[in-house]
């Protein structure tokens, strides 16, 4: 069945003209015991049909050694977890629902009706506590990143409907469409979301991240509009205009321009780590003075606190100490490991001190010199 591509839905609002989707498309039938069923005075058909199915994307692991970047030539493919899935029909939505922890998801819409699956980039939930609404948005353009499937009408029967978001990878560079990128931030969000929840019951509020194939890290322009937005950044709003005079939304931006040298989609330390600036933000309090920050650094203490803090954060979320970062496109890597002393500036000053004892305060303690075990 071909694929096609995200279309506008609507005069005041487009929707990204995205991804190719691969689109795995498979009728189901059934069997039953004898009918009971006068053949001369059939029951009328049903107004209503299940389409069910599976959305996956494409996740690029890092190498297996230190330093030899993101494998982009082996991806695994990977449920997407907690996204909102709708059945839209011309330009109405007609069912909606979000995919489970298999990225499994089942909507009931009205037979024999022309319609395709629209995957959103969005981790949303709403009414009993604990709820949150996190969207993966291009920051050049304003537009919500989607994942759709061809039309087809939804007959008679139950049919199923897979769609998976491919990593855009073409062997030596990524191709005009990355479908896996939003996904598989997302999905290190709904990790972070998850070790959140595992500890307390709590609302988070709204979180946009932003990510383009032009975001790079420039040095001397900063204008999130055209990409120009430094590094991988948490941005908690505010009036200060960038340098194309307009203001700065609320958020996470992220790396995503390869032809200059850095993406960060799959670096799930860097995304977790801005993560738990946003959770330092929003649910605690943070006084940091920010600015350019590294191991070998004294630090105003505020600082050292709060870059600490992201990197053991983003250690508990991924249940992982060894903090990976690709850079040269995705060819290197740079690592640190939270259990191990760096060779940097050790004390209050230290953003390595400070994540290496919130790191130790987590883990199972089962290492000389840490018998503490909060997780």
């Amino acid at each position: 069945m071909a694929n096609r591509l995200c279309q506008s839905f609507s005069r005041s609002w487009r929707w990204s003209a995205l991804f190719l989707c691969t689109l795995l498309a498979a009728g189901c039938g059934g069997g039953g015991g004898p009918s009971t069923v006068d053949p001369g005075n059939p029951p009328p058909p049903s107004t209503s049909v299940t389409v069910s199915g599976k959305v996956t994307f494409d996740r690029i692991l890092f190498a297996p050694t230190g330093e030899g970047g993101l494998d982009p030539n082996s991806p695994i493919e990977l449920p997407a977890r907690g996204v909102v899935v709708e059945a839209v029909s011309g330009s109405s939505v007609i069912a909606t629902t979000t995919t489970n922890e298999l990225g499994d998801y089942s909507l009931t819409v009205p037979s024999n009706t022309p319609m395709f699956i629209r995957v959103k980039a969005q981790m949303l939930k709403t009414g009993a506590s604990p709820t949150w609404n996190f969207r993966v948005l291009n920051n050049t353009t304003g537009q919500l990143y989607a994942l759709v499937s061809s039309t087809f009408n939804s007959g008679t029967s139950d049919s199923s409907r897979n769609l998976r978001a491919a990593s855009g990878w073409t062997g030596s560079s990524y191709g005009e469409t990355r479908a896996a990128a939003p996904f598989a931030i997302l999905d290190t969000v709904y990790q972070a979301k998850e070790l959140i929840h595992s500890a307390a019951s709590v609302n988070l509020p709204p979180l946009d991240l932003f990510w383009s194939p032009s975001n790079a890290p420039t040095v001397a322009r900063f204008c999130v509009q055209d990409g120009d937005i430094g590094t991988t950044f948490y941005w908690f709003g505010g009036d200060d205009p960038d340098d194309c005079g307009d203001p700065v939304p609320e958020g996470i931006y992220i790396l995503g321009n390869f032809s200059v040298g850095d993406t960060d989609e799959f670096d799930q330390h860097v995304i977790a780590h801005e993560f738990g600036h946003y959770i330092e933000e929003t649910l605690s309090r943070s006084d940091s003075i920010g600015g350019s920050h590294g191991p070998d650094d004294k630090l105003d203490l505020r600082v050292a606190f709060s870059e600490g803090w992201g990197n053991a954060f983003a250690g508990m979320v991924l249940n992982d100490p060894v903090y990976r970062d690709s850079y040269q496109g995705n060819a290197r890597d740079f690592s640190f490991d939270l259990e191990q002393d760096s060779g940097g500036q050790e004390g209050w000053y230290s953003e390595d001190s400070v994540g290496e004892i919130l790191w130790d305060l987590f883990d199972s303690g089962t290492e000389s010199g840490d018998s503490i075990a909060l997780g």
